[in-house]
């Protein structure tokens, strides 16, 4: 493989979806450092994260891997090909901050990229794995009006009484909130894969064998979706897991609803008082 188109090929699709090397870096796990020296033809990504990066960037391996891929369009035209896989994969973005056209110049003159991903690191820490979001201006909005939206559902909207130099840091903060708080809405079993595959780094014991062999990521999904609605923070997936599976040894049979339920009295009743305070800190 020649590194050098590789390079250029990740450079020029990682500009076109608005994505700084560092926050490509941060989604994959990876340093800015090796996002730049794959764009600069001195190296290759691993292949065991190659499907990450194609995840990220929207395109096909065998579109980054230069292989020849099968024409779809009547004129079998590559770039009209490329923009209509790119649009597709900007469909699977569920996230969104929409906003009227006072607010554009907000997001161009203001370090979005670095103070979405301060948020979403921040949410890292909780325990929420954030998907790519989408950011876009709709004239149909009042021109001082923003959006949150999931899978194209508004979850938030705000009329901004005043634009000054914290509006942007408002925005995103309460996007960040908005999110924690639907975050059921926002679970697929994809993002059920990237929570229990980064989980299973620190308890292999906890996931391998039991997530999906035991456990489908289906099941989890519905479990989890419960068990967020009731104010509950994904870092507990560990324990949502081991009780899930406790719940399931003793009534294979049982609804979804009732493991679900299970699990709630498991993590939500812990016999240390303290455990349980630190879950609800509104109870103190």
């Amino acid at each position: 493989m020649n590194t050098e188109n590789f390079g250029k090929k990740i450079l020029s699709i990682r500009q076109n979806a608005n994505l700084t090397q560092e926050e490509l870096a941060l989604r994959m796990g990876v340093t800015p450092q090796a996002i730049s020296k794959w764009e600069r033809g001195q190296g290759l990504p691993d292949i065991s994260i190659l499907s990450d990066l194609c995840r990220l960037l929207n395109v096909s391996s065998d579109l980054l891997l230069g292989l020849d891929y099968k024409n779809f369009t009547e004129d079998n035209d590559a770039k009209t090909q490329d923009v209509i896989l790119r649009n597709l994969g900007i469909c699977l973005d569920p996230a969104a901050i929409i906003f009227g056209v006072d607010l554009v110049q907000v997001f161009t003159d203001s370090p979005y990229a670095e103070l979405m991903t301060a948020e979403r690191m921040q949410m890292s820490k909780e325990g929420f794995w954030l998907p790519t979001v989408r950011i876009r201006d709709d004239l149909q909005l009042r021109p001082r009006e923003f959006m949150v939206t999931i899978y194209d559902r508004v979850v938030y909207d705000e009329q901004v009484e005043v634009i000054d130099d914290t509006t942007l840091e408002h925005i995103i903060r309460t996007f960040g909130q908005e999110i924690r708080k639907k975050y059921g809405m926002l679970l697929s079993r994809d993002i059920v894969k990237k929570l229990t595959d980064n989980f299973k780094i620190s308890c292999p014991a906890l996931i391998e064998g039991v997530v999906p062999e035991k456990i489908s990521y289906c099941l989890l999904q519905e479990v989890l979706k419960i068990f967020l609605s009731r104010g509950n923070a994904p870092k507990y997936l560990p324990r949502v897991i081991e009780s899930l599976e406790s719940a399931l040894y003793r009534n294979p049979d049982a609804s979804v609803e009732q493991l679900a339920e299970q699990v709630c009295i498991d993590i939500e009743t812990p016999d240390n008082i303290a455990a349980f305070l630190v879950l609800h800190p509104d109870r103190n």
